[in-house]
Formats: C-alpha cells, structure tokens, sequence
C-alpha cells in the first residue's frame, strides 16, 4: 500500500498569476454585449425560444444567483424586437349570451382606433336621433352604421361584431328612443353602464400600440387575478347589466402572441392555479371558469380566449425533477430544460472569460475599477466558492456582492480603485458579521465546557471533523469520536442512532465500518465483539458518513488498545474495503481544526488527515497554508484507513500474508488478536462442558 501523502503549501491552495491576465486594473477591458458564462444553457435557450412548437415551453433551472434570469430576459429582449408584436384585446357583450362577453382581437395598434370610433358613433347616434319621428330611427341606424363599417372592413372580427350589434340594436328600438327621450346628459348616458350605450361600449383590456416587437411578460406571483386575469366585473344593483370596465386583464393577455416569464414557486404555491395553468398550455385557450355574481346569482364568465405564447418557467433544479417524477403532465408541457451549471473548469479560456464577467459587473454596478491583483483574488475565491480547485463558480450573485462590498471597503479607504486588500477586507467583514454562532462554539472548546484534545494520545479518541450551517455560513469544529469494545456477540451499537439523533446518512457510515471490521479479521469465525460509537457532548441531529473514517480509527483503537494522536484531526468517509473517500466542506473542516490549535498554541505537531481525493478541493485560507510553510501545521492526505491508522497510532498498520494472518507487532495484528481472544472466551462461555473435560485431563494427568 503506498503510504500517505505529505501535502506541501502548494497542494493547499491553487493560485491565480496577476501576470496571467494582461491588464493592470479593469477599466482597460472591453466588455462585450451578450456575455455569459453559460454556454450550454444559452445554446438550450435558443433552441427552445426558436422552435415554436406547442409543448416545448422551458424550465429554466440552476442555484440562485446563477444569471438565470437575466440570460432569459436579455435573450427575450433581443428576440422580440424582431417578431411581429401581438394583438390588442377589447371586450364588448355577447348579444347571444349577456353573460359571456366577446373577446376581440385587434391588430395591435387598432384597439384604442376603435374603442373611440365606437364612442364618437353613440354620441353621434344619440345626437342624431334624439329628434328623429321613431319610424325613422331604424333608417337611420343602418346610414350610421355604413360609415362604421366602411372605415373597419378590412378586419374581418370587426365586421362580424358590427353586423351582430346592427341586429341586437334593431330590437332595442323602443329601448332607445325612450333613453334617448329621457336623455338629460348625453355624458351620462354614455357613461351608464346599466343604457343601452353601456351595452355598445367597447372596453380595452390590451393595447400594443407603439410596442416595438412581440410581447413580453414577467408574472410577479401576486394572486391569480394578475395572471389569469380579473374575470368577475361587478354586477349593477337592479339592472342585473355586467359592467365590463370592471374587466383587468392578466399576464396570459399581456402575453398572448410572445412569451411569459415567471417563477416556479410563485406558481405552485398554489396547486389549483398549477392545474389551470397546465390547462391552458395543453388546450390553447383561456377558459374561465362561471362564477355566480349579483344579485338575480347569474353565472358569468367572459367566453373562451385563444392562447398562443411560450411559457419560460425559472426555478430549482430540485423542482424540476420532482415534478418530472409527481406530474404526468410537466414533461408533455416543457420539453425543454435550461440548466445552468453552477461552476465552469478552470482553464485559460474560462478564467478570461470570468475575468470579463467580473469586469461586466463592475462597470454595470458603476463601481471602482479593480486592480489585476484583486481581480486575481476573486478568481481564486471563485474556486473557494465551489470547493474546487479545478473549478470556479458561475454565482454572478454571490461575486456580485462581494465586488459591492470590496468598492465600499475601498472608498472608506479612499482608494481610487479596488486592490487585493480591499477583496480580503470584505470576505473577513462577511465572516465577522456571520461568525457569532462560531465563536460561541469555540469558547465552549477553549474554556473545556466541550472536551477536545489537540495534544498528547488517548485510547479509543480521535478528533472528528464536522461542519455547522447557520444560514447561509458554513464553518468547521472538531468533535470527540469515542469507541467502546468489549466480549459480546458481533453487534456495532450507533448511540446517536439509538438516541434518534443519527440520520440515515450517518447511520449507513456505521453500518459499512461494521461490515469492514467483520470482512477483515473475522472470515472464518464469528465476531465476538460488541462495541459502541458516540461523538461525545453532541446534543442535536447528525448526519452524513464523512466521520466514519474517524469512528473505524477510535474503534481500532479501542480493539487494538493503542492510544492515538490527539493533535490530529480526522475528515473522511470509508466504503467496505477500508478505502477513504472524498468528504464536502473539507475546506471548513480543516480551517475549524486549524483555528482551535491556534488559539490554543501550535505545538508543530498539530495536523489534519484528509482524504486524498479531496485534494483536488483544496483552497485553503493563506494564514493555515503559511502555517504548513513553516511546520507548524501539517495536512496528511490517506487513501485507505490503514493510513489513517499509522498516522494516528504511529506504528505500521501491517498486512496480512497469503493465510491472511496479520504480524503481531502491528496495529492490524493486535486487532485481529485481541478478537480472537475474544472469540476462544465467546465458545467457551457457550460450551463450559469442554472446559470440565479439560480440567479432568490435567488432574488425570
């Protein structure tokens, strides 16, 4: 087996050359229009914004922050400049059905035309016939009328909705001309919603006039009447006449004929807008449901509304796959996913293209140019961010905030621009504003109201490595592992699962270091051992497997009965074959160890022992790499618990020869001795009979 890797400050953290990058403060940079990190989900977009079919509608999905909304709304802006721009909408009565009003479509611009052109006609039609004799009215409704029909014959739904009111209105005739005999303002009588020019007026809902494009529109989530429309106008007392001017339209209307953005959890908040939504997708028309209103209780509804527009929903990628999974209609609906990935390899073309990304947003936020060092930083801090040093984040918010907060740090300094320790001064402004949670913790362990050891050894203890989330602040702590063993009958007791504190994740970690232990030392006999696991003074839930490298070492040790180094700190999970695997946050992790041994004093003995696949995560803070520099702090990367041991104990692991024996002066070995013993006690105490017979001999003898 090879033996564990001594990790060097260049292993520890991953830098970014200032001399690399070619400028010497942002300002210099020319920022394209149109960048984004995100290749593959613009090429997604595109694809889905362009092929116009129904069903792909687009669910846009990736962390927040991740630019998901401004690609969609710059790709959006751009594309409907060139699309033909959508329809105004008016409402007017259904002749046929008082209580199911007509929709009319206009070709934009026209609508607010008409809507006038229909009220200069009734006051006209009022002035006019005020005086005619009543058989003449019906003669001169119809000479009127012509003039109306003339200037809108070339909209074929204009023509149909004037050829309907001609007919309704010629059975009005003695309606009207007793208004318009009690006519005292003709202001009022157009304005009644109750006469007769109530019944004529056209409402718009919809205007497109001057709109450059198709339309656009962003549904904020505020209650179904704002997407679907408000469609229960207020009946007039006594007159049982609807009045529409009590209509508003919603996003559908807006967005009819172009495209709707909007939020998933704003829409399934609520499951019965979900399933009208879903509705109107499948069908392509808006169809309101009757509700009953006034007070004769009439059911009224505005008559089914055509719907033709692409839906662009943004929201968790978690949400998308459960509702691929739940719902049998989501994947008919949108048949395109968007996905942002939330980090981009580091290599020379991408850091070029962050470099720019990050020049954007300074010259967007107007802020103080940025030095190349500084920028260096935020490069390096972008792998931070992903915990990965063959990667940096996309999080545009994050960076964002952190650029904000670096320009507010430099002009309190009077800096012209920013530089790298104005970068450093905000991400430790954040920490000490976010760090109270952490220090209480660390008072705790530094006055030994929580007992953790940095020096000497100790049998059966080893300093865990654990993570903490307080909103959004992640930090590191070490926490006593403890382990127990004595004669019993092969069982591995999880306190923490038995206290129902361990979660699932944790508890499988316990059970795969119990099948190790069996599968290694005891093959061909039974396990004659139980034992127990705890982390000492944890007093909340617990889960994840990334201490069970930690909990195979102290249980080791307790079997081995050889004390381990307490100046250690332990991180990583193991699979059945005792190999150690990668763990996350091992950043926090080791700085949590790091930051105890400081307070208490580096003895330059002090260290972690890692996975080695997670060496790849490693961008550790510069005060614990110049720590390692100067061998004051070490850092121990192990591929198999094997290793882990040896470190930790001090003495070979040992292997075992071709019989599977381990040599005795091992660690392995003093394992596997001290289970056979127990073992020859087990059968034994199960078959004293053997024992007598024994006894007999020797007296015999």
């Amino acid at each position: 087996m090879n033996p564990h890797h001594v990790l060097t400050p260049r292993q520890l953290c991953r830098e970014c050359d200032p001399d690399s990058l070619g400028f010497t403060t942002t300002d210099e940079l020319q920022v394209p229009r149109g960048l984004n990190l995100q290749t593959r989900a613009a090429e997604a977009l595109c694809f889905g914004l362009g092929i116009q079919r129904r069903g792909y509608n687009l669910y846009v999905m990736g962390e927040p922050g991740s630019g998901r909304h401004e690609l969609v709304l710059q790709e959006l802006r751009s594309r409907v400049r060139n699309e033909p721009a959508g329809d105004d909408l008016c409402v007017v009565r259904n002749f046929q059905d008082p209580y199911a009003p007509r929709w009319l479509s206009l070709p934009a611009g026209n609508g607010a035309p008409f809507v006038a052109s229909m009220q200069a006609w009734l006051a006209d039609l009022a002035n006019a016939l005020k005086s005619f004799e009543r058989e003449l009215v019906a003669q001169a409704i119809g000479s009127m009328l012509a003039g109306l029909r003339e200037r809108w014959a070339g909209i074929a739904t204009l023509v149909d909705y004037l050829d309907a009111l001609a007919g309704d209105l010629l059975q009005q005739l003695e309606r009207l001309h007793g208004e318009l005999q009690d006519m005292d303002q003709l202001e009022s009588w157009l304005d009644d919603p109750g006469s007769l020019a109530g019944r004529y007026q056209v409402h718009l809902l919809v205007s497109r006039e001057g709109a450059e494009g198709a339309p656009l529109e962003y549904w904020n989530g505020k209650g179904r009447s704002s997407l679907f429309g408000a469609i229960e106008p207020r009946i007039q007392p006594g007159s049982g006449q609807e009045d529409l001017r009590l209509l508003r339209a919603g996003a559908l209307q807006r967005a009819n004929g172009g495209y709707l953005v909007l939020d998933a959890e704003n829409l399934l908040t609520d499951m019965e807008l979900w399933r009208d939504f879903k509705q109107l997708l499948a069908t392509g028309r808006l169809e309101p449901e009757r509700s009953h209103s006034g007070t004769e209780g009439v059911a009224f509804a505005p008559m089914a509304l055509p719907v033709r527009l692409q839906v662009v929903m943004i929201g968790e990628r978690d949400l998308y796959y459960q509702l691929a999974e739940q719902d049998a209609d989501f994947l008919r609906l949108f048949k395109v996913q968007v996905d942002f990935d939330d980090r981009l390899e580091w290599n020379a073309t991408n850091q070029s293209a962050y470099v720019t990304m990050l020049a954007s947003l300074i010259e967007r936020e107007e802020l103080l140019p940025m030095r190349v060092e500084a920028v260096a930083r935020m490069v390096e801090e972008g792998a931070r961010l992903v915990e990965d040093a063959e990667r940096i984040t996309t999080n545009l918010g994050v960076l964002a905030d952190i650029l904000r907060e670096t320009d507010y740090w430099a002009r309190q300094a009077g800096s012209d621009c920013m530089r790298r320790e104005h970068v450093e001064r905000s991400i430790q402004e954040w920490e000490r504003r976010a760090s109270r949670v952490r220090e209480r913790f660390h008072e705790d362990i530094l006055r030994n109201n929580v007992m953790i050891h940095t020096e000497g050894r100790l049998v059966a203890q080893v300093n865990g490595l654990m993570v903490v989330e307080a909103g959004d602040y992640v930090f590191g702590l070490p926490s006593r592992i403890t382990a127990t063993a004595w004669l019993g009958e092969g069982e591995i007791i999880d306190i923490e699962r038995e206290a129902q504190l361990g979660g699932a994740l944790h508890s499988k970690g316990v059970m795969i270091l119990s099948q190790f232990v069996g599968a290694r030392y005891a093959r061909t006999r039974s396990l004659s051992v139980t034992a127990s696991l705890v982390f000492e003074q944890s007093y909340g839930p617990l889960d994840g497997d990334s201490a069970s490298l930690g909990e195979l070492c102290a249980l080791l040790s307790a079997l081995a009965d050889l004390p381990m180094a307490q100046y250690l700190g332990v991180t990583g999970s193991v699979n059945q074959f005792g190999e150690v695997q990668s763990v996350g946050a091992v950043n926090e992790k080791i700085e949590g160890f790091f930051d105890i041994c400081v307070a208490r004093g580096l003895t330059g003995e002090q260290g972690v022992i890692l996975p080695a696949s997670n060496m790849v995560n490693l961008m550790l803070r510069q005060d614990l790499v110049q720590a390692v520099q100067a061998g004051r702090f070490h850092l121990y990367a192990v591929d198999h618990v094997d290793q882990a041991m040896a470190l930790l104990i001090g003495l070979e692991a040992g292997q075992c020869d071709e019989h599977g024996e381990f040599p005795l002066d091992t660690i392995n070995g003093r394992v596997a001795s001290r289970l056979l013993e127990f073992a020859r006690l087990r059968q034994e105490q199960e078959n004293p009979s053997r024992d007598d017979e024994r006894d007999k001999h020797a007296e015999h003898d």
